[in-house]
């Protein structure tokens, strides 16, 4: 009965005891194109997620300019500056989704980056101008440093009340010569002795 199986005439092996001739090759031939399929899919899969810039999940962030991102991560490409577009020194940032170049957080001043301050720029790197935290108001320490965008930025510095501002919570007075005392009526305030207003 099997010879007739796939119209081949040729005899086919002995037949399967567990009485599935007639349907062991057509099983085997389906089992095989299925793998192949399979396997095309796999290999399909495959290149989707390896093929670079391909919007797969997974490509961008990774660090790696791919041919169809903008940028990824710090990778830039080569002699992408903030100089090369008419800004200061540094370099622009990359867009979360690897899409875009951002030159918004490059310095607006052409000589920012140099070292030296110059016109609009508060700081420049290490040289704050003869500032620090006790220059600005409410604030005391040595943690001032400079932006990238040549600005003051005093969230290193410690936060404190001036001369006659509360200090109800506990807060530290900016002015080393102040102390957190009473007042008649406006409760504890920063006071440096001598001094006239709230605290007199």
């Amino acid at each position: 009965m099997a010879l007739g199986i796939g119209g081949s005439g040729c005899p086919s092996p002995l037949p399967p005891t567990d009485g599935s001739s007639g349907t062991e090759p057509t099983g085997t031939s389906g089992g095989t194109t299925s793998g192949e399929a399979s396997s095309s899919g796999t290999t399909s899969g495959s290149t989707g997620l390896d093929s670079s810039g391909s919007g797969e999940p997974g490509s961008c962030g990774d660090g790696v300019l791919d041919p169809e991102e903008a940028c990824d991560g710090e990778a830039l490409p080569d002699g992408e500056t903030c100089e090369a577009h008419g800004y200061g020194r540094g370099l622009p940032a990359c867009a979360l989704d690897c899409s875009a170049i951002i030159y918004a957080v490059c310095p607006d001043y052409p000589e920012c980056g140099n070292g030296e301050i110059g016109p609009g720029e508060e700081c420049d790197g290490t040289e704050l101008g003869g500032m620090s935290c006790d220059d600005l108001p409410n604030f005391t320490g040595n943690g001032l440093t400079c932006t990238r965008v040549c600005t003051l930025d005093a969230s290193g510095c410690l936060f404190c009340q001036e001369n006659e501002q509360s200090c109800d919570g506990g807060e530290a007075c900016c002015d080393p010569r102040a102390e957190c005392k009473s007042t008649v009526s406006v409760g504890k305030r920063c006071c440096i002795p001598g001094a006239l207003g709230a605290c007199s």
